[in-house]
């Protein structure tokens, strides 16, 4: 079975950055693969959140420097900080618009590939709520 990386690399034509969102997202394809009988369906994305935050404590993935100067706005899905002292826009995003988290990982992959000067890092994720 092809992975969701290497089906990236293949129709765009490009090598994946060995990043944070590379490692998360293949964590939760293989682990997501696992838990369905068809390749079509999905795991809920309560059960991702579940496998999610075990990779995130294992790994040491929760983010914390939440001192940022400057709320900026928010939308339906994000907020948006600009931390003054490190010339950083920050986004807070929930993913609501995606049926799971690798989805939302594979775009950010993907705007990756396309937009290299406006690339997004994942530092980590904050548990809220």
């Amino acid at each position: 079975m092809i992975s969701g990386l290497e089906r990236m690399k293949t129709r765009f034509e490009c090598d994946i950055e060995d990043t944070s969102t590379s490692k998360v997202y293949s964590f939760l394809q293989s682990e997501s693969l696992g838990k369905v009988q068809n390749i079509a369906d999905y795991v809920d994305k309560e059960t991702e959140a579940e496998m999610l935050e075990s990779y995130i404590e294992s790994n040491n993935l929760y983010f914390d420097d939440l001192k940022f100067s400057v709320y900026l706005d928010e939308g339906a899905e994000q907020k948006v900080f600009f931390d003054a002292e490190k010339s950083k826009v920050y986004k807070l995003n929930d993913a609501i618009f995606y049926v799971n988290w690798p989805q939302y990982l594979e775009s950010l992959l993907v705007h990756n590939i396309l937009f290299k000067e406006t690339k997004y890092d994942l530092l980590g994720f904050i548990k809220n709520k």
